[in-house]
């Protein structure tokens, strides 16, 4: 069954996996490192002071899809609604193709 995902916003760096476990904890070891550092941490002072690391689930590499990512071009920005009366501005980025 061919796939379809439609990304409208990255929250995190982009991270590119090639299919190796130890990249994969890698990234979770930079992420973890970025939460520590006062000048990185998204976490307010008296929680990074008690941060012990993010939770993760185990790597199953059953789970690893390998996906081809096309870049859109000349995006028109939208408004999104959501569970509040906020309305965020996205712009669809791109799409990733992918077999399950």
């Amino acid at each position: 069954m061919k796939k379809i995902l439609f990304l409208v916003f990255l929250s995190i760096s982009s991270f590119a996996q090639d299919n190796d476990v130890e990249s994969s904890k890698d990234f979770q070891d930079k992420l973890n490192k970025k939460f520590s550092d006062s000048l990185t941490s998204p976490l307010k002072e008296e929680d990074r002071k008690v941060f012990e690391g993010l939770d993760f689930f185990d790597i199953d590499e059953k789970y690893i899809v390998k996906a081809k990512f096309k870049k859109s071009k000349k995006e028109q920005s939208f408004k999104m609604k959501t569970t509040t009366n906020r309305e965020p501005i996205y712009k669809k980025y791109g799409e990733l193709f992918f077999m399950i």
